[in-house]
């Protein structure tokens, strides 16, 4: 029998960090100055970049989907579970990112 858990966990690091780098880049097109802030009239753009972190939750689905349908990857059990957690944790910054920004101005400060 030959094994196939490390291109399958090689699978599962490449979608996790596909999805880190999308948000990543969404937050630096949010924030150019990298603080988190109201600025720039960036109240649509924060909101959708810290939402980025929603889709998380279905590379959480797919890793658990995996880790059912093929027994090969349990030899990774504990990467794989900590993945999970990584993910669950980067969700929830996510959504608190989510929570603060739409406190932030629908117009310019100026203009109020």
């Amino acid at each position: 029998h030959h094994s196939t858990w490390p291109l399958l966990y090689a699978k599962l690091l490449s979608k996790v960090w596909i999805q880190l780098r999308i948000c990543c880049n969404n937050l630096r097109v949010a924030y150019p100055d990298a603080r988190v802030r109201p600025q720039n009239q960036n109240g649509l753009q924060a909101v959708a970049s810290a939402a980025s972190f929603r889709d998380l939750d279905s590379i959480r689905l797919e890793l658990v989907a995996m880790l059912q349908s093929e027994p090969d990857l349990l030899t990774v059990g504990m990467t794989v579970s900590s993945l999970l957690e990584l993910c669950r944790h980067i969700q929830k910054a996510g959504k608190n990112l989510e929570e603060y920004t739409r406190s932030f101005p629908s117009q310019p400060i100026d203009a109020m």
